[in-house]
């Protein structure tokens, strides 16, 4: 794997991604995975791919990524975030990013040793009904320390589970 580790802000929107063989547009994006020192993210950075569903990987280990910004998920319907911050440095987790993914099914590994998160907020989930997938979640958030006893109570769709809080706190 070939990381971009001097990347620290993009400005502009990404250009159309396609696939070079049938130049269909790209579905899948973790364009920022291994930026380690990447800081910043233009808000309409996917503004040219909106075919994009999945964000896989997204900010993997962007150390000095902190914190959700649900306007790069302008016009974009995701199903999978699946590792999007994984490993990041993610501090605080944003109900607005959520919401913006009404369609998600696969969480697992989002924030799989994001080291930084404490706390989650009550209704994080409340907008993502269709989630069927969070296995190993929020495993190894070792500063995790409150987990909101009704967390998935909208989530009734949801059957994976697997180690979503291994190794918390």
């Amino acid at each position: 794997e070939i990381y971009c580790t001097l990347l620290q802000e993009v400005v502009t929107p990404l250009l159309h991604m396609c696939d070079p063989f049938t130049g269909e547009g790209v579905t899948t994006l973790s364009c920022f995975a291994g930026c380690t020192n990447l800081i910043s993210v233009y808000d309409g950075v996917f503004s040219k791919n909106r075919q994009a569903t999945k964000l896989d990987d997204l900010f993997k280990e962007c150390k000095k990524i902190y914190r959700m910004n649900p306007k790069i998920l302008e016009g974009l319907d995701i199903i999978s975030l699946e590792g999007a911050f994984a490993n990041s440095g993610i501090s605080s987790l944003s109900t607005d990013f959520m919401k913006k993914c009404p369609n998600v099914q696969n969480v697992s590994n989002m924030f799989r040793g994001c080291s930084f998160i404490k706390s989650i907020p009550e209704d994080f989930f409340k907008y993502n009904q269709e989630i069927n997938n969070f296995d190993l979640c929020f495993s190894f958030c070792s500063s995790l320390t409150t987990i909101p006893p009704d967390l998935f109570r909208y989530n009734t769709n949801a059957t994976g589970f697997f180690s979503c809080f291994q190794n918390c706190s």
